[in-house]
């Protein structure tokens, strides 16, 4: 922890707390924080259990070497004016790390731009939850199938186009009828085709449709989760037959999603259970939380939709991923965090 030492030049004391202001050149500063999480990652699990302050997430863009230098903020019980002076600033960095410190770290000349690579210092594995379409991919997968359909012949083009668009229009405006759009629309297609054709064209639509449209960013957010050891949920609206290989493509291997009913295997066109739309997705998810060892506790939640405000109220960190306009104002009304993956 020497590089931390050499910066006592720069220590500064003020206000009731003790606080110590350091500044560092960028590269001394990344140089710094890799080899204090090598530190911690050596540390045994069990003071994962330590008590430790209330911290900010430390997001560092990859693409921001303009920024010279960044402000370093540290709170720690273990910090005191009677017991910490610049002599002792090497000992509190190697007591620090004995307890799993978390560093929050802000700089005022940056708003974290994405992809980018967020430093957690904590053992913790949370839930890290994801809306799909128009969040983690680059379109709404359903209307994207919808078009697909209409291109290959398989529905009448001028009657579906129209209530495609009708209905996904319904969705932006927070109107959806989610019952009447999946038994008299989205799902129809699937009962009205043998599986195995059903299967070839899917396999054809996330090849051509969907692979485009998940971008470096979107992966790049969803990796930053996995390196943490989080849990990876997506959760959507759109029905599982369509979702269920893009989920793949991110490597999430949990899905929550609309469940078309099934009998011999062959689609019915109707709902098998509740649809995770609204509500129903908070509802969907307590229903998938009851039967594993998860919880809720340090959850993130992702998404672009204000129809994904009831869950995005229960989560700890949610955050909004080009936001549609109502979102949008929600998020500043309550200092949510904004991120723009395109």
């Amino acid at each position: 922890m020497q590089p931390f030492a050499c910066a006592a030049d720069h220590l500064h004391m003020f206000g009731s707390k003790t606080h110590f202001l350091i500044q560092l050149t960028k590269q001394r500063l990344l140089r710094s924080l890799v080899r204090f999480d090598t530190a911690l990652r050596k540390l045994p699990p069990a003071l994962a259990a330590t008590p430790r302050p209330e911290h900010m997430v430390l997001v560092v863009a990859e693409n921001d070497a303009h920024i010279r230098a960044i402000t370093v903020f540290v709170e720690h019980p273990l910090c005191d004016r009677e017991s910490t002076g610049v002599m002792g600033l090497d000992r509190f960095f190697h007591e620090a790390a004995a307890t799993a410190m978390h560093f929050s770290a802000i700089s005022p000349a940056l708003e974290p731009v994405y992809p980018c690579r967020p430093i957690r210092w904590s053992h913790e594995v949370s839930l890290a939850i994801f809306d799909l379409d128009n969040t983690l991919l680059h379109g709404d997968s359903d209307h994207l199938w919808g078009e697909y359909l209409v291109e290959q012949g398989v529905v009448d083009g001028e009657r579906f186009r129209r209530d495609n668009d009708r209905y996904y229009a319904a969705y932006l405006e927070g109107t959806l009828d989610i019952y009447e759009f999946l038994e008299q629309h989205q799902l129809r297609p699937l009962a009205e085709n043998p599986r195995t054709q059903l299967n070839r064209w899917r396999e054809d639509f996330i090849r051509t449709r969907i692979a485009p449209r998940i971008l470096p960013s979107a992966r790049a957010l969803v990796n930053q989760h996995r390196a943490s050891g989080d849990t990876l949920l997506i959760i959507t609206a759109t029905n599982r037959f369509i979702t269920e290989p893009i989920a793949a493509e991110f490597g999430i291997p949990h899905l929550i999603a609309t469940d078309p009913e099934e009998h011999g295997g062959e689609f019915t066109g109707k709902v098998a259970g509740v649809p995770s739309y609204k509500e129903g997705k908070v509802v969907r998810l307590n229903d998938w939380l009851s039967g594993r060892n998860e919880s809720l506790h340090g959850s993130w939640f992702y998404s672009d939709s204000h129809n994904d405000l009831p869950l995005l109220n229960l989560v700890n960190h949610p955050v909004v991923v080009n936001p549609d306009e109502i979102l949008a104002k929600e998020a500043i009304r309550r200092s949510w965090k904004r991120i723009d993956l395109w």
